[in-house]
């Protein structure tokens, strides 16, 4: 028996709670987008109104590329190019560059990924279609690349932090792409400003990784 985690089966649904980071797994059985059949959910400062207007509920997602907005999924990738993606999750983007580039791609992330890869691994205790079973197995090698470093290099810290502790990122990027990233939860980035603040605050901090002439793609 397995005390850190509270599982929760539904007809439609199934939810595993880490009981010390509160971060969710939830595997939905009905029909939804692609990226919200198995994704995370976690709590964050109450005044946020984030997840489908819901206050104070960030998702974490793992992203096809095709399920990115068509201007990222789209991007034809330099191989000599640096990319950065602010918050990622376990989004395909960077991995896709990092199969084409000479340059490791960065993930800019706050997210606990051992808490993901630990939620995603506990789950294969579940009787689950094999659809599901090859989206968790993706998954869990993704957590293992990004911890690792192996072909992305993961900052784990928020923007804000990671400019702040990292001055070498500034003016580093040739591209920097997010997708419902810090820019959709601005107040990850200050708790104590407000909404349009928050945005202009996470539009200023991604403007400072790029190079003089970088592109900026945030959706």
């Amino acid at each position: 028996m397995n005390n850190r985690f509270f599982l929760k089966e539904d007809l439609d649904k199934i939810q595993i709670k880490d009981l010390e980071t509160n971060y969710t797994l939830c595997i939905l059985l009905k029909e939804v987008p692609e990226f919200h059949k198995v994704c995370f959910y976690l709590p964050i400062t109450a005044k946020h109104v984030g997840h489908k207007g819901i206050s104070g509920i960030m998702a974490i997602t793992g992203r096809r590329i095709n399920d990115y907005h068509p201007d990222i999924a789209n991007l034809v990738i330099n191989e000599n190019n640096q990319y950065i993606e602010v918050g990622a999750g376990l989004g395909e983007f960077s991995f896709k560059v990092s199969k084409l580039c000479k340059k490791m791609p960065i993930i800019i992330d706050p997210v606990d990924y051992c808490t993901l890869y630990n939620l995603l691994y506990y789950s294969k205790i579940l009787d689950l279609d094999e659809t599901y079973e090859k989206k968790i197995d993706l998954f869990i090698e993704r957590c293992e690349k990004i911890i690792n470093n192996y072909g992305v290099k993961l900052i784990n810290l928020s923007l804000s932090d990671a400019l702040e502790k990292m001055p070498e990122l500034e003016n580093l990027a040739d591209v920097v792409v997010e997708n419902f990233g810090p820019s959709y939860y601005p107040h990850t980035e200050n708790e104590d400003i407000s909404t349009e603040k928050a945005k202009k605050l996470v539009y200023s901090l991604e403007k400072r990784l790029l190079k003089q002439n970088g592109m900026l793609i945030i959706k």
